[in-house]
């Protein structure tokens, strides 16, 4: 393993001590624990390229960094895992949470092939949305959409000041400038400078700053999947990640996981105290107070090197070594006269440079997170708006189909006066014929005609007629010599029809025998119904049954064929 040595330095005893060569996280309140100035140091004693990332204005630190044009190639941002995280740190939410919208990220990104750049992904979202969807999958659309219609006019807008070309010629800190560019698209740049490193670059530090902004623990980030690429398999190739946060809390801890040397600068906060002592591998007596750690010096931290635990100074990269010892054992003061003395001067152009190297840091925190709760605030109010105009066009389609239904109805209903008007016709027509063929075939006295016709007509009630259509009557000698009388017009008629016919020839169940009594007979009887004169039957011995996975099934008893007669009347 390799080691950084001339940076940190034992305290009470000035003694020095070796930093891994590893990733590594520093936590601390910002102006007051000395994150940066670790960093600066332990960049230039490890004599190894470096590029870090300007973010905000006022942003102090790196000031003999050499200068970076921007690197930005989208292809590799085109990737679905890439795409998720963009549209998460632009909606402030997990995108992955909502059921659809993976789905519809995948498609517009991987089929029918892998889009080239993000204008392609637009071009495919804004296809789908000429599609007929439903509410939720327009929904999941429109979020595409707009996240797109925000990000991409500044990638416009920025490509002049862009390069394809990521040169680091010799060892030493260099910074990208991202100033002036939203949040969301930082993310985008910073993803695509850590990508090619990923796959070109070995011997380099990325130092990540205020990594709270990129790693968020409560959403997605377009760097996230980057990042766990980087910090998984880098370390073969001497790459590694620096990262510096104000506090623990903030910070994704599924990407810290693999980041063993840590560094705990000064915190006001109980709470992250708290975290802070959990993440510090000693014995609970031995761990420091929480005083201890709210009133921790300049430059000092608690220095997490995998195993062991120390409290350490961070020697500047300006500040001679002998000093240093001194700070370490308390004998000087690490922001006193005698250490101001060596310290760089800032180069200021005005005094508006001047007040802007001053502003504190947490103003900036505080307005990014008050900027962040509005917009979360208007995602919402959108969603429902999309959601109430999805369902105010569904109740105008289905007004819209009430309307047209009751005009088919109606037309359907004139229809079927007619054609009962017809039929009424036709039966005027049948009972004359009726009256004269009965007479020709069996005479009637006239005084009994007379009584029929005024009982049809309703004029008289001393006569009933009941007229019987022509049936198909069964005999059925059954095995025990008993006589079964029954019609075709129920069902025990009708399954001895079958029988008859020889449907019972193969073995069938009660669902076959009422889908056959439907299409012979035009007949609904119920499943109880039929499973009762099935088993009369099978207990007359007409029908066998045999009981299959909770089911019967039935078949023609042998010689039954003969006992059934069918004959016309």
């Amino acid at each position: 393993m390799n080691f950084i040595k001339g940076v940190l330095y034992k305290v009470p005893s000035g003694e020095a001590v070796d930093l891994p060569l590893r990733h590594l996280a520093a936590f601390g309140v910002t102006r007051d624990s000395g994150k940066t100035t670790f960093i600066e140091a332990g960049v230039a004693a490890a004599g190894l390229k470096a590029i870090t990332f300007r973010t905000k204005r006022g942003e102090i630190g790196f000031e003999s960094a050499r200068q970076l044009p921007i690197f930005f190639d989208e292809r590799g941002l085109t990737h679905w895992k890439a795409f998720e995280g963009l549209i998460s740190a632009t909606l402030e939410e997990k995108v992955q949470r909502e059921p659809g919208i993976r789905g519809a990220i995948i498609r517009v990104c991987m089929r029918p092939n892998r889009a080239e750049t993000l204008e392609d992904v637009h071009a495919r979202v804004k296809a789908h949305m000429k599609e007929k969807m439903g509410g939720f999958e327009r929904d999941v659309f429109d979020k595409l959409d707009a996240y797109l219609e925000e990000v991409l006019p500044q990638i416009k807008a920025l490509r002049p000041r862009f390069t394809d070309k990521l040169e680091l010629q010799e060892s030493g800190i260099y910074v990208e400038d991202l100033t002036g560019i939203s949040d969301e698209v930082q993310s985008l740049l910073i993803a695509s400078v850590m990508k090619k490193c990923y796959e070109e670059s070995s011997g380099i530090i990325v130092v990540f700053p205020e990594v709270w902004k990129f790693l968020p623990q409560d959403r997605g980030s377009p760097v996230k999947w980057v990042i766990e690429k980087y910090v998984r398999e880098m370390g073969a190739v001497q790459g590694y990640l620096w990262m510096d946060a104000q506090d623990l809390r903030g910070v994704d801890k599924k990407h810290l996981r693999s980041i063993e040397i840590r560094l705990f600068g000064r915190q006001p906060d109980p709470h992250e105290i708290d975290e802070l002592l959990k993440a510090l591998p000693m014995a609970r007596a031995s761990k420091p107070s929480p005083e201890q750690i709210m009133t921790l010096k300049l430059g000092h931290f608690y220095a997490k090197l995998r195993d062991t635990v120390e409290l350490v100074y961070v020697r500047p990269r300006w500040l001679p070594e002998d000093v240093a010892i001194q700070v370490a054992k308390g004998i000087i003061a690490p922001d006193g006269p005698e250490v101001e003395k060596y310290k760089p001067r800032a180069q200021v152009d005005s005094p508006v440079n001047s007040r802007l190297l001053e502003v504190n840091d947490e103003v900036y925190k505080e307005k990014y997170e008050e900027e962040l709760r509005k917009r979360e605030e208007l995602e919402k109010e959108f969603a429902r708006q999309v959601e109430r105009v999805s369902d105010l066009k569904a109740d105008a389609k289905f007004n819209e189909y009430a309307k047209k239904f009751k005009v088919d109805v109606g037309k359907e209903m004139e229809n079927d006066q007619e054609t009962i008007k017809r039929l009424k016709a036709d039966l005027e027509e049948f009972d004359e014929f009726r009256r004269v063929f009965g007479k020709i075939l069996f005479p009637i006295e006239a005084a009994t005609m007379r009584k029929i016709d005024e009982a049809l007509k309703g004029e008289s009630s001393e006569l009933s007629v009941s007229v019987q259509p022509t049936l198909t009557e069964f005999t059925v000698k059954t095995a025990r010599r008993e006589v079964l009388e029954a019609t075709d017009q129920d069902p025990e008629g009708q399954i001895l029809l079958l029988a008859h016919d020889g449907w019972f020839g193969e073995h069938r169940k009660i669902t076959n025998v009422r889908a056959e009594l439907e299409r012979r007979f035009n007949t609904h009887p119920r499943p109880g119904t039929v499973e009762t004169v099935m088993g009369n039957l099978a207990g007359k011995g007409i029908l066998t049954r045999e009981k299959e996975a909770n089911s019967w099934t039935y078949w023609l008893s042998a010689g039954a064929e003969k006992l059934i007669k069918a004959a016309e009347t």
